[in-house]
């Protein structure tokens, strides 16, 4: 099938199969990559949570060394925590294990609050789940929806969240997932930009390309397929002189074949003579020269012309 398609056309369509084998690759990728990302998201929020119940960590050993009471520990711990800021507009909270709020940093009206009854859009009871993965696990992931910091419609979020057993305090943090998804989509668009020119800049230097060593080669072979026809024919009128020649050659030896074997030379005291067409030739007719004048004094005997035969070895001097 590739033997019928020009040699332009199949450098071509290698460049074509080359970019879409990468672009089959990456859409593979995708999803892999996508899902790292998210994964990167997830452990950041996890790092920064265990960070802030480090907080909570330190007053605790100032508990413990006297060095505060446990109120004045907790006060300072709540402080602290809630002046904890990461990415300009994440923050973390604290809840009880009831569930109630002990401290929330952009609803502060929350603080003190039941949380047992807090649902979010889909009825999910997020506080409750919460306290259920601290009691079975000490820490984990929970996904649910939440508004953004001044606006009142709830988006996809997944918190982590940890237990502080001696207080019986659980601090947590969340991503939106919006975000991540904006954060996904802006750094695959320029992928994606990157992988269309790169695409679009492949199939033109292959066209290119293409072009330019295809294009000698047809020149080539169109000259050589051009020879070869001027060639052939060539080839063909000279076996067709070659053959008229033989014919021609072929006559002249029967007519001079023929002319030796019957031919006579006349002898008439002035030698042989020449046809019309310039050959000599070997006649067996009389002489057509006047008779010899008799003298007056007598009669002299008159020997009629003779005709002499004349063999082959006389008529090659000819």
């Amino acid at each position: 099938m590739l033997q019928r398609l020009k040699l332009s056309t199949r450098i071509l369509l290698l460049g074509v199969i080359i970019v879409v084998g990468f672009s089959l690759v990456f859409l593979w990728l995708y999803p892999k990559i996508k899902g790292n990302m998210y994964d990167a998201k997830y452990l950041k929020t996890r790092h920064l949570v265990e960070a802030a119940w480090g907080v909570l960590g330190y007053y605790e050993t100032q508990v413990n060394s006297n060095a505060l009471s446990l109120d004045d520990a907790q006060q300072k711990a709540k402080a602290t925590i809630k002046n904890m800021r990461y990415e300009q507009e994440e923050y973390f909270w604290i809840n009880d294990m009831e569930p109630r709020m002990i401290m929330h940093t952009i609803k502060p009206e929350m603080d003190g609050t039941d949380l047992s009854n807090n649902a979010d859009p889909n009825g999910k009871r997020l506080f409750v789940e919460m306290v259920e993965i601290c009691k079975r696990k000490g820490a984990g992931f929970v996904d649910y929806y939440w508004p953004r910091p001044g606006e009142p419609q709830p988006v996809p979020k997944i918190s982590y969240v940890k237990l502080h057993p001696a207080w019986g305090w659980i601090v947590g943090s969340g991503i939106y997932i919006d975000n991540v998804g904006k954060e996904v989509a802006e750094i695959f668009s320029i992928i994606f930009g990157v992988v269309g020119f790169m695409t679009a800049f492949g199939l033109f230097l292959s066209y290119t390309m293409a072009r330019s060593i295809a294009r000698p080669i047809d020149n080539i072979v169109t000259t050589l397929n051009e020879g070869a026809d001027q060639v052939a024919s060539a080839s063909e009128q000279m076996s067709a002189q070659a053959e008229q020649i033989k014919v021609v050659a072929a006559e002249l030896v029967a007519v001079v074949g023929g002319k030796r074997k019957n031919g006579y030379m006349r002898h008439n005291g002035t030698g042989r003579e020449r046809g019309k067409d310039g050959i000599t030739t070997l006649t067996n007719t009389q002489s057509t020269l006047p008779p010899p004048k008799v003298a007056k004094f007598g009669k002299k005997e008159e020997k009629p012309n003779q005709v002499i035969p004349m063999d082959e070895t006389e008529f090659k001097d000819f």
